[in-house]
């Protein structure tokens, strides 16, 4: 359509000139061709802008608004185009938009109502106020831009929440900022981490506090580097004095933080007396302290099950001791708190202790309180020992507290107040698998193996789904993943020990016809049947990051092979030893008659290394790659 502009009055003209220019300037701005080249290397979505706030107007109230333009330049960066905002009774939210643009930056569209998603935030949980608000954009077009903005108001409290303007691998960030505003006189603290100059700009009155970072490259993903929170900067936001909950408190030490915690659990430990009664019967007679924690954490494990529970405080506060005992289910913190009142009951002490569970250990720093815990444990101190209880599984062992628990620093939770304790570490003494094979190669060709393993701590974790699956599904995962071809699988079984550091044995009768192969008079195998590894990183030329080893385990096989009547080796791999920061590798063989042992040692060694010593690190694992692949020759 042309517009007709004689018909337009004179006076109105600066104004549409002026509308003109910043609709050119609004596409210009976010216009694909205008990001940095810096800024697209390594990059597959950039971060245009990125300005939140939040604003405080008294010890429970505040309000965070936040508005961020991304461009995804690659289609499996598209989950970073979305919108997702949790909110529950404690904060809700006032307003949001999402609008689309194309690769030139010109509007596409806003998104409508009925293209957000309001449901609940948790899965299966009987009692829950958490929700999530959130998107699911597709554009067919590639590259394009996303602006969002929101608003959240917190009601009846809140914690302050650190900063990660780049919380993505190859993510790039043009410009962030974040402002924190609090009433004249309020204190908080906070902490830049991975940069030093990352220093805030303060107003006079010390009210306004504005964090800015530019031009910040994509970080390049590459194999065994160290986790995200440790390589891009970000600030760290703590509370000092708070409110609630209805309930006050002060994180300025992680003794007073302790405090309030305490203040929540205390008094909810009391017992229906039919299960007081029980658990006298349980452990009558019991002498021994640790005998009676298992007792009862065996029968705390019998008879409960975990539910999410997030309701207003019960956020932090667990659910008495009696509601779970009558109901069977219980989150994290109403399980710990049960299993507490269960001990108390038997004159065993126990403690509360909060903990960031998962494949990283978190921010917890003993000089720079926050709200750092996404889960709670039980200790259980003893004369010479402390138990350490995860109580949200039906499976573990008691004192197993699984690799999610292990190696960090958590908090106890006393009258006294918060106490910081590492958790027990696992290593290759504990992490393992161990197998003996006993194979034989039959006149046909065939490969006939028996493998008995012991998979122990980590290693017995990455088993125990499998364990808990039918054995049909069991099957079909073993036909799928031994790594051998057109496996025949004619039994197996799976037995699990409960000892402090649990075991889960598996036996395996297998045969395939396909493992062996001919070459005239010839016959080629390779020894190592079950532990070959497969795969090594890439070679890079430019290595960026350290070379992260993350964990400690142990690898041992045994293989036993009983060879073919006529048959003679032609041909045996030399052996292999290899020691050094990265790990240890061993591989041996031993013939005796018809029968050929080989024996195959591997543990990593937890540690980081310098970018320098990747290639070292890839040559490690190519001369085992290459171990595991080497071949016996047999000739008629």
């Amino acid at each position: 359509m042309i517009m007709n502009t004689r018909n337009i009055p004179f006076a109105v003209w600066p104004f549409l000139i002026l509308l003109l220019i910043a609709v050119g300037e609004a596409a210009a701005k976010y216009d694909v061709a205008s990001i940095p080249a810096p800024l697209r290397e390594n990059a597959v979505a950039v971060v245009r802008e990125n300005h939140s706030r939040f604003e405080v107007s008294n010890e429970s109230r505040a309000k965070l608004t936040e508005r961020k333009v991304i461009t995804i330049l690659e289609r499996k960066a598209e989950g970073m185009a979305d919108l997702i905002v949790p909110y529950d009774s404690y904060k809700r939210v006032r307003s949001y938009k999402v609008t689309l643009y194309d690769a030139q930056g010109k509007k596409i569209r806003d998104l409508k109502k009925d293209e957000f998603t309001d449901r609940s935030n948790s899965g299966s949980s009987h009692y829950d106020d958490a929700r999530i608000l959130f998107t699911d954009i597709y554009v067919s077009q590639l590259p394009f831009t996303v602006e969002m903005e929101y608003e959240l108001e917190f009601r009846n409290g809140f914690f302050f929440f650190s900063w990660y303007p780049q919380d993505k691998l190859e993510l790039s960030v043009e410009k962030a900022s974040h402002t924190v505003v609090v009433p004249r006189g309020m204190e908080f603290r906070h902490r830049a981490r991975n940069r030093e100059d990352l220093q805030p700009t303060v107003s006079a009155d010390n009210t306004t506090w504005v964090w800015q970072l530019e031009s910040l490259p994509a970080i390049k993903n590459e194999a065994y580097m160290p986790p995200l929170e440790q390589l891009v900067p970000h600030v760290l936001l703590g509370s000092s004095r708070f409110h609630y909950g209805g309930t006050n408190g002060n994180m300025s030490t992680w003794q007073d933080y302790g405090k309030w915690a305490y203040e929540l659990t205390e008094g909810r430990q009391t017992l229906p007396a039919p299960t007081r009664a029980r658990v006298q019967e349980l452990v009558a007679g019991v002498e021994d302290t640790t005998e009676k924690v298992r007792i009862l954490y065996e029968f705390m494990q019998s008879r409960t099950r975990y539910v999410s529970i997030q309701l207003g405080i019960g956020g932090f506060q667990p659910f008495d001791a009696a509601m779970v005992d009558r109901t069977g289910y219980g989150d994290c913190k109403a399980l710990v708190n049960y299993t507490m009142a269960l001990l108390k009951e038997a004159g065993i002490n126990s403690i509360y202790t909060l903990v960031f569970s998962g494949p990283f250990r978190g921010d917890v720093f003993p000089d720079f309180p926050t709200k750092a815990f996404n889960h709670v444990i039980l200790a259980v101190p003893l004369q010479q020992d402390t138990l350490w209880l995860e109580c949200t599984s039906n499976h573990h062992p008691t004192a197993y507290l699984g690799s999610s628990n292990s190696g960090r620093l958590v908090l106890m939770i006393t009258a006294e107040g918060g106490k910081l304790v590492p958790t027990p570490a696992y290593n290759h003494a504990q992490n393992q698998i161990s197998r003996h094979l006993q194979a034989r190669i039959l006149s046909t060709g065939a490969l006939e193996f028996t493998s008995s393993s012991r998979h122990t701590g980590a290693r017995y974790e990455d088993l125990l789904g499998l364990f808990l699956q039918g054995a049909g599904q069991q099957k079909r995962y073993l036909q799928q993943n031994l790594g051998i071809n057109n496996p025949e699988i004619s039994d197996f079984s799976y037995n699990l020990q409960k000892t402090r550091v649990p075991v889960l044995e598996e036996v395996l009768n297998v045969s395939s016809s396909q493992y062996v192969s001919r070459a005239g008079n010839r016959i080629l195998f390779q020894p190592n049947i079950l532990s070959r590894r497969n795969s090594v990183p890439p070679v890079m030329a430019n290595r960026t990051h350290a070379v992260h080893i993350s964990e400690s385990a142990l690898y041992s096989d045994t293989v036993h092979w009983e060879l073919p009547a006529g048959y003679t080796i032609a041909h045996l791999p030399e052996g292999l030893l290899l020691d050094n920061e990265f790990g240890f590798f061993q591989a041996n063989y031993h013939q005796e008659g018809n029968q050929l042992t080989y024996q195959r040692t591997y543990f990593s060694r937890k540690g980081t290394h310098p970018a320098e010593k990747y290639a070292d690190f890839v040559d490690f694992l190519n001369a085992i790659l290459n171990a595991d692949r080497a071949q016996v020759v047999l000739a008629r």
